[in-house]
């Protein structure tokens, strides 16, 4: 799938930032503000993260995705619809009007695709 990468089991966007695509987990030692502080790291990546369109398809498992600007997750200037979301609320991806990106896409996911690795809850 073009324009989209896999974190932690999960499919995002690839205009992800790349400060949000090597994350540390909270740790239980971890003191409160830096517990905090990641958890709203793993919150930013998730705006960027691809919504399941539909459920698994029974024969063949297979799943549709839609992407981030298309959920209203994020703003893309390649997906008109999305620039009308809150731009307080939403962020802007860095991507250049014109030049493909997988915001606006919406992919099928083979059960087979990753099937080691993916998670169902982020």
């Amino acid at each position: 799938m073009p324009d989209t990468i896999w974190l932690d089991g999960r499919l995002h966007s690839a205009a992800i930032p790349t400060d949000l695509r090597e994350l540390d987990p909270p740790r239980p030692a971890d003191p409160a503000a830096t517990k905090a502080r990641r958890r709203e790291e793993f919150d930013r990546r998730r705006k960027y993260e691809f919504v399941a369109h539909k459920a698994p398809d029974p024969v063949t498992g297979a799943q549709r995705f839609k992407g981030p600007a298309l959920a209203g997750r994020v703003r893309c200037r390649n997906v008109p619809k999305s620039m009308r979301n809150d731009p307080t609320t939403r962020p802007l991806t860095a991507c250049q009007k014109g030049t493909p990106c997988g915001c606006g896409a919406t992919v099928t996911v083979p059960v087979t695709t990753l099937e080691r690795d993916r998670q169902p809850l982020p």
